[in-house]
């Protein structure tokens, strides 16, 4: 179940909705947090920069 002020992204390789924060990715372009699905183990960022701390 996502929180309402937390929304995770979805797995981009298996649609799977539960995610897991999974650390900082820092690029170039800025800051982005990771996660991590709990079914396929696939890591990913968000798409979007956010202030990440």
């Amino acid at each position: 179940m996502k929180r309402v002020n937390e929304i995770r992204p979805d797995c981009p390789k298996c649609g799977n909705v539960h995610t897991v924060k999974h650390g900082k990715q820092v690029t170039i372009k800025g800051k982005f947090q990771r996660h991590q699905c709990t079914e396929c183990g696939a890591t990913f960022y968000d798409k979007e920069k956010k202030e990440v701390k």
